[in-house]
């Protein structure tokens, strides 16, 4: 993807690409709860949100514009074929014809927002968590690298086939997205009537009516004594054997995220190479033990966008020797 990274001065105190991806990125929140005129306020932070905001959309606005015009170039020259084409090719594809499936720009267009935040930042934040749990238990990790051997083909090679026969890897990978969430709320709104079984503080069943929206605290919700044994403790056997379509981390049912199984291939793959080649281990203050670096460390630092990031985490990596 082609970009300028400069800005346009044209435009006094316009953002730049850079800046309006972290500005928006940082205030996706106040994107999504305040409305469009509360942004358009004459107040200097709200102003700047907006026109990060604004900026972003021309972006995406203008790549999409472009590709389309390419693609309509290789039509003509029938070079182009839909079945070969990458997903954002296949999103403005979709914006075009008149089929019943036919998405408008602003479905295009919001697509392509939930690909840029809700796929990249996601990801890479359970990564670290991962990383940062398996330096602490080195149990975990070398039975995890146990795996990524025993996988291992000709010059070391591991294919993407091999992602899905790491089953303890991938439970690594999901407890640490339990103690550190993907997103801190999923926000959902009834359709129909809806009955909730309730055990405390006493049983019963409790009528959500049709239209009702509620908020589900991802944070607490993988936290709460009631549902996982020692919660706070990095405990990745709790996941092995249990069906994907069961960690509801991504959500679940319908509504579930589109992404999930992206999500999983993509960590399986960057840990596993990580873990061939590289070892992990902390650094402890003199007379401190592993519990508490993990006490110190593991702790969630101020929101980012949607997700719950670690604060810090130094770590000491070295070169895996391999026998």
């Amino acid at each position: 993807m082609p970009v300028s990274w400069g800005t346009n001065t044209s435009q006094e105190e316009q953002l730049n690409l850079i800046e309006a991806i972290t500005l928006s990125s940082e205030t996706i929140i106040a994107k999504l709860l305040l409305p469009n005129w509360m942004l358009n306020l004459p107040f200097k932070p709200l102003q700047k949100v907006n026109s990060a905001w604004n900026a972003l959309e021309d972006f995406v606005k203008s790549h999409t514009q472009r590709i389309g015009q390419e693609m309509t170039e290789q039509e003509i020259n029938d070079q182009f074929e839909v079945q070969n084409a990458d997903l954002l090719h296949r999103l403005i594809t979709s914006s075009e014809g008149d089929g019943k499936y036919k998405l408008s720009e602003k479905e295009v267009l919001a697509n392509i927002f939930t690909i840029l935040f809700a796929g990249h930042e996601t990801t890479a934040n359970g990564i670290i968590a991962t990383l940062g749990y398996l330096a602490i238990h080195h149990d975990d990790q070398e039975k995890a690298y146990g795996e990524v051997k025993s996988r291992l083909g000709p010059n070391d090679r591991l294919d993407l086939s091999d992602t899905s026969e790491m089953p303890y890897l991938l439970a690594c990978f999901q407890e640490a997205v339990r103690l550190f969430s993907s997103t801190m709320m999923l926000a959902r709104t009834f359709s129909e009537d809806f009955p909730v079984k309730v055990e405390r503080p006493s049983p019963g069943v409790v009528v959500l009516p049709k239209g009702s929206r509620i908020v589900i605290d991802m944070v607490n919700t993988f936290r709460n004594p009631n549902v996982f044994e020692n919660p706070e403790q990095y405990k990745p056997s709790r996941w092995v054997g249990i069906p994907e379509i069961e960690v509801a981390m991504f959500g679940a049912g319908p509504r579930a995220c589109i992404g999930r199984k992206l999500a999983f291939t993509e960590a399986i793959s960057v840990l596993a190479l990580f873990l061939r080649d590289w070892t992990l281990d902390i650094d402890l203050a003199p007379g401190e033990t592993r519990s508490q670096y993990e006490e110190r460390f593991m702790v969630i630092g101020p929101y980012a966008g949607t997700i719950s990031p670690i604060a810090q985490l130094p770590l000491k990596i070295t070169k895996r020797v391999r026998t």
